[in-house]
């Protein structure tokens, strides 16, 4: 192989590749990328074996061929050239030679044929859908999905579409978000992506206007500009049968506080709280005050009062998950957040005053000790 090609579209490309290439596994061909040269484009792919994201790049191809290179090390050598172009071309055994003005280098490569299959999309029928919606649904949810892969059912974002409306969910052991958004051509039967998956596509989407989704019997894919993603989903969902409850619940107490400033008063908890093995925040609503603290011995305490609109049968404490409240308010638009809650040992509703399209449902710190004792 023998190419000449930009650097900064080069460096774009492996980027995007370095957030697939696992460098944690067993297979070390998996921490590399796969650069293909044919026609008058330069591939630039990665996998972990559930995701692969593939981008096409123009270049002038002096010989085709293949090399796999490690996406870190290429990523930062290309970082750190100052000229635009750059020529990649095949050494000695799998190793590649790079030259960029008067610089010189060599990298050792693995065998191609170690390479993963790359899932094929020229078959697949793609739908277009504005970029910023689709992101914008997986990051309102996403960071309530579960971490860990061991419990599959959890490990992802329920996502569906009839050609409409979209609707994205996502839970773990601490609470449930949930999303529906008009989304008109997409139709998508209900699927888990896994989170790893989901934050790929986050990642793939910004700064994008418009986005192509499509569904294989074995892959989602979704392209954004010259780049197309592809991951399997789970292969197991979980009912969504207790999501009415919750979007229909009624509340004996309900707040609506200013966002901003509750945020700050929870990450200043959470400085507190956070060596506790379940980090957690007092939060004491009353009449047009609510109070947020934290203490622990070893670290000190957190005492913080906002003036909010609460509407409750009279005085009402409740322990917060610091890590799930902070996450949401970080991703809610608007400069208001409206709260409401059956009782001390009830979920906790939250969601845009007036605007249930976009809820997260938090359970009470006594369920979440139980949840990951259950779960350990």
């Amino acid at each position: 192989m023998d190419v000449l090609v930009s650097r900064s579209a080069l460096a774009k490309s492996l980027s995007l590749a370095n957030t697939v290439a696992n460098r944690r596994t067993t297979m070390p061909v998996l921490a590399n990328v796969l650069l293909r040269a044919m026609g008058k484009k330069l591939l630039v792919a990665a996998s972990d074996l559930t995701a692969t994201i593939s981008s096409e790049i123009d270049c002038e191809i002096k010989e085709g061929g293949s090399l796999t290179l490690n996406a870190k090390n290429l990523g930062d050598m290309v970082n750190s050239l100052d000229l635009d172009e750059l020529n990649l071309k095949s050494a000695d055994d799998s190793n590649a030679e790079i030259l960029c003005g008067r610089s010189r280098f060599k990298l050792a490569g693995l065998p191609v044929k170690d390479f993963p299959k790359l899932p094929d999309h020229r078959e697949v029928k793609f739908a277009e859908v504005p970029a910023a919606i689709l992101r914008d649904m997986f990051e309102r949810v996403a960071f309530s999905a579960s971490t860990d892969d061991q419990r599959p059912t959890l490990y992802g974002v329920h996502f569906e579409s009839d050609g409409e409306n979209a609707m994205a969910v996502a839970a773990d052991g601490q609470g449930l978000s949930y999303i529906k958004k008009p989304l008109a051509g997409l139709k998508v039967a209900g699927v888990l992506i896994p989170k790893k998956s989901v934050d790929d596509i986050v990642g793939l989407l910004a700064g994008a206007e418009t986005a192509e989704v499509a569904v294989s019997k074995q892959h989602i894919f979704v392209r954004a500009g010259n780049t197309v993603l592809a991951t399997q989903p789970t292969g197991q969902d979980w009912p969504l049968a207790s999501l009415p409850v919750f979007l229909r619940a009624e509340h004996q107490h309900t707040m609506v506080a200013p966002r901003k400033a509750l945020l700050a008063a929870l990450d200043r908890a959470a400085i507190v709280s956070r060596g506790q093995k379940y980090a957690a925040t007092l939060l004491t609503m009353e009449k047009d005050l609510l109070t947020v603290s934290a203490k622990d011995p070893k670290t000190g305490t957190s005492h913080d009062e906002l003036a909010v609109s609460y509407d409750g049968a009279g005085k009402l404490s409740v322990l917060a998950a610091s890590r799930l409240w902070i996450a949401y308010l970080k991703v809610l638009d608007g400069d208001e957040v409206q709260i409401g809650c059956g009782g001390p040992l009830d979920h906790m509703v939250i969601h845009a005053p007036g605007d249930r399209s976009a809820v997260t449902v938090l359970m009470p710190m006594d369920e979440v000790k139980n949840e990951k004792a259950n779960a350990s």
